[in-house]
């Protein structure tokens, strides 16, 4: 029995369905088009763009924008070498203590700033800028201000190729950027960019005040990938263009991933379909250079016992491709092949060029695994306050008409985990014809109660019969309400330190939360004190947030000693299970 894995985004959230994988392109845009056509679009709102593209198979930079060397504010950007730098510091993403990976995870997914800047240390920009050979990226002046850090679209898309293939960071970061949610833990609406597409991406948004370039203080940046790309948009500008540029941004996204390279072949893998050990590939190509022309395809299995390739040809009807590219004749292919050896299985499809160039795209890769374990996909995780809801099927090649056992884990913030037993049963009848012999009863949705705020990894397993293991099916991140909130000034004066900010409960927005202010000496001893209150008017905050009224803001005044003091500020939340999250640090001089 085979089982197919792809490559990419799906890692983190989902194990990509079996059935049919398409990555099908709708559009005829070079590279330089795609780029070219998002800078005009942005020049038009008075919004300047710094880009460029960098192949995900090979490495290359095939486009970029003249400025893509000038160096711009990183914004929430950073966060990913926040991240990356404490997986590297730890030995890799999977020894990360459970508290700390959630951390960053929330970093990444929600972008929030309380958590960048606990974890933030100056030495982060230049270690992950030497690991990375990234020889235009720097800190800010002073380094202690990570949103300010130097930053260039060259380095960014290199950064995200080399990263995505450091096995201790990689796998996991990428699949982060691909759970990426909507809005950032602010409220701000991180829809946009890479973020915005469909298909196969994962994106890091960024956004800010921090630019030093003359006339240009605003700054919205996307940087993420395709399934064919990794790529960086920056973008700066003046006066009018802060919430514009989250609309430039994301045409710029679409144009880029719909864009191929120029005098390449062009096409892609349209389905993976599996029987048994035997896969069969489908898909399409042609060369931009002689579009008449059938193209040779090389297909590559590389798994436990060596690579093999076979060759076949791209003539058979196509009428799709011919009547988007204008492309003549048939260049759709087929390959059937069985694979040897049990273990994971690395299939890639290559066009053959015939024109100008001398690149031979790679045109899809997948992973097909062989195994005795049951074997399945999480169709999708959503969550509703604080139950979340699970749903996918699952097979057990050895019991093949048996519903299966499930068993899901929540993990919570803090490391501590949860499980609950479920079982297999509901009607799917696509598992069924996909698998002839196969129960069309595998199905599974659950329902599983979630304790305590905050980021929560939910993961399912199918619970093996007969020979094999159990198997991870999917796991994904979701949120429930916790409380938000910003360490916005902090002034000292006469041995006391006086903090302002803002702090809600987005489960119970009306109700003034209470703050706590923890002070870590010089010598390392540490102080709390209680009790302050956030019920004073902020009308910003209200603003932010519809309906959850003004009355927000807090002002704690406390000793602190001679010498370098750190001040952090938790908010409590009013309502179990309490999480009560750090809204901000800040060190100052006593």
């Amino acid at each position: 029995m085979v089982r197919t894995l792809m490559r990419g985004a799906a890692s983190l959230l989902l194990v990509l369905p079996m059935l049919v994988l398409c990555t099908c392109v709708a559009s005829a845009d070079h590279i330089d088009d795609a780029i070219a056509g998002g800078v005009a679009n942005a020049a038009q709102q008075g919004i300047t763009s710094y880009i460029s593209v960098v192949d995900r198979a090979t490495g290359e930079v095939v486009g970029e924008t003249a400025n893509a060397h000038r160096q711009v504010a990183s914004e929430s950007i950073m966060k990913l070498f926040i991240a990356g730098d404490y997986a590297v510091d730890a030995g890799g993403f999977n020894r990360l203590l459970p508290a700390r990976r959630s951390q960053l995870e929330r970093t990444v997914i929600l972008s929030d700033d309380a958590t960048a800047s606990s974890l933030f240390a100056a030495s982060i920009v230049p270690d992950q800028a030497a690991r990375y050979g990234l020889a235009e990226t720097g800190n800010a002046s002073p380094p202690g201000h990570w949103g300010a850090a130097r930053i260039t679209a060259h380095d960014m898309a290199t950064y995200l190729y080399r990263m995505a293939n450091d096995a201790l960071v990689g796998p996991w970061l990428l699949s982060v950027m691909a759970a990426v949610a909507p809005n950032g833990s602010d409220g701000f609406n991180q829809y946009f960019g890479f973020n915005a597409l469909s298909g196969e991406h994962g994106s890091k948004q960024g956004w800010g005040n921090d630019s030093w370039i003359s006339g240009q203080p605003n700054a919205i940046h996307s940087v993420g990938y395709t399934d064919r790309w990794f790529a960086a948009v920056l973008q700066t500008g003046g006066a009018g263009t802060y919430y514009p540029m989250r609309t430039t941004a994301t045409v710029s996204a679409q144009l880029i991933q719909a864009a191929a390279t120029n005098s390449e072949p062009r096409g892609t893998v349209d389905a993976v379909s599996l029987r048994g050990s035997t896969v069969t590939v489908t898909g399409w190509a042609f060369d931009t250079d002689d579009p008449a022309a059938a193209l040779e395809v090389d297909i590559y299995d590389s798994g436990p016992q060596g690579t093999v390739g076979r060759r076949v040809r791209a003539d058979q009807p196509r009428p799709d491709v011919t009547a988007a590219f204008g492309a003549p004749g048939g260049h759709g292919f087929a390959s059937t092949f069985a694979v040897a050896g049990a273990g994971p299985h690395q299939v890639c499809a290559y066009a053959i060029n015939i024109g100008a160039g001398d690149r031979n795209p790679v045109l899809g890769c997948s992973v097909v695994y062989v195994s005795d374990d049951p074997f399945g996909v999480v169709d999708s995780l959503s969550v509703d306050s604080f139950t979340a809801s699970v749903a996918g099927w699952t097979l057990d090649p050895n019991a093949l008409l048996q519903p299966l056992v499930i068993h899901v884990y929540d993990t919570r913030s803090d490391g501590s985990s949860a499980g609950q037993v479920f079982n297999s049963g509901q009607s799917r009848s696509d598992v069924a014809a996909a698998y002839p012999g196969a129960t069309d009863r595998a199905g599974f949705a659950p329902r599983l109660r979630l304790t305590g705020g905050g980021l929560h990894r939910v993961c399912a397993y199918a619970i093996n019969i007969g020979l094999g293991a159990n198997a991870l099916v999917g796991c994904g991140v979701v949120a429930t309400p916790a409380p938000v909130g910003s360490v916005d000034t902090v002034s000292v004066a006469a041995g006391q330190v006086t903090v302002r900010g803002w702090s809600l409960d987005l489960d119970q927005p009306t109700m003034p939360l209470v703050n706590h202010v923890y002070v870590t000496a010089a010598n390392g001893s540490v102080r709390g004190y209680t009790g302050f209150v956030g019920n004073q008017s902020r009308i910003d905050v209200g603003a932010a947030f519809p309906g959850a009224g003004d009355r927000h803001g807090f002002a704690a005044t406390v000793p602190i000693g001679a010498g370098s003091n750190t001040v952090c500020v938790y908010a409590i939340s009013a309502r179990p299970p309490q999480l009560n999250p750090l809204i901000g640090c800040r060190t100052v001089v006593g």
